[in-house]
């Protein structure tokens, strides 16, 4: 049965059925300022019957007007600085791609049993848009892919339209000198989640939106990040070029302020804070593959599954289908 035959149920049911395997993270550690929507999470993949490959994306409404719809551009690039193929596309409650709709500070709410929410039409502020809908992109795979905002329209009728909109990026920790990263394990109040949150990059803020120094994007009204729960006021004060250049003047006019300084280095502190985010990335990654992995062998065994149980079918149906002939043979022969 073709496609065109199908009916909108079985076609929801089809794409339920279908395994998509994941390729790669997509990083979104900048900020846009005074932007109302953010890029929040995503990944490119592959679905495994036809090869053809999807990105996912997670968008954030950060400003505070209710959104009707999201207009994005993808820039596929292989070897050369000219993309070789731009992709539009537009989230929006009519045409059906708004995708999962994750409401801010529901995330961990119960539902009743049976409980339905009736679909809303816009997109209201702090909520996180996008999941689960799977944007085709080119048979050819790309080197590098890159995002643009291209308009946002409101409820109230405002449509907004970026021409060029330019993106912050926090310094990465690590090109921080020893020195630095010193000064930052001296005030760090938040030792105890640094394993599991390890700091990345200098947090920045802006009207919307505030990029923390675990990397998690927050809308500018939360006082700390929704992943590591830093604060964002202790960030934005200690974690800073300013305030570690103060503390190594102050280590100059005074090197008795820095007692520990050798013992720091000895620990190898440096080492263990540049390899804590590759190593929890790539066991993030590993346990992202294994789990496909594993939904991958769970598929193949029901259609290994469904396929030994239609063999018996068929064998039966042709041997029904012999001895009906045998019969009709021995009919004629005895006329």
């Amino acid at each position: 049965m073709t496609d065109a035959w199908l009916t909108p149920g079985q076609k929801r049911r089809q794409e339920k059925q279908k395994i998509y395997m994941p390729l790669q993270t997509l990083n979104f550690d900048f900020i846009y300022p005074n932007s109302p929507v953010e890029f929040v999470d995503g990944y490119i993949c592959y679905e495994t019957e036809s090869y053809r490959y999807y990105a996912v994306l997670k968008l954030q409404n950060v400003g505070q007007k209710k959104i009707k719809s999201v207009e994005i551009k993808f820039l596929c690039y292989q070897y050369a600085n000219i993309p070789y193929e731009k992709i539009s596309f537009v989230y929006s409650f009519d045409k059906k791609t708004l995708g999962k709709i994750i409401e801010k500070d529901k995330e961990n709410e119960k539902k009743l049993f049976l409980h339905k929410e009736k679909p809303r039409p816009f997109i209201e502020h702090g909520d996180i848009f996008g999941d689960e809908v799977y944007i085709e992109l080119p048979d050819s795979y790309f080197k590098r892919i890159e995002l643009e905002l291209i308009t946002v329209s409101f409820e109230d009728g405002e449509k907004i339209k970026f021409e060029s909109l330019q993106s912050y990026r926090g310094k990465k920790f690590s090109q921080m000198n020893d020195k630095k990263k010193y000064a930052y394990e001296r005030v760090n109040i938040y030792r105890a989640i640094e394993e599991e949150f390890p700091i990345k990059n200098l947090p920045i803020a802006f009207e919307n939106a505030w990029l923390c120094c675990c990397g998690q994007k927050n809308i500018i009204s939360d006082t700390s990040c929704s992943r590591c729960h830093r604060s964002l006021d202790w960030q934005l004060s200690n974690i800073n070029e300013d305030f570690f250049d103060n503390v190594i003047k102050q280590e100059n006019d005074d090197p008795g302020s820095f007692p520990n300084y050798k013992n720091f280095l000895k620990a190898s502190f440096k080492s263990g804070m540049n390899n804590y985010i590759n190593e929890i990335e790539l066991e993030k990654k590993r346990k992202m593959a294994e789990q496909a992995e594993a939904n991958l062998k769970i598929q193949m065994e029901l259609k290994e599954k469904k396929l030994h149980q239609l063999l018996p079918r068929i064998a039966l149906y042709f041997a029904a289908v012999w001895i009906l002939i045998m019969i009709l043979t021995f009919i004629v022969n005895t006329r």
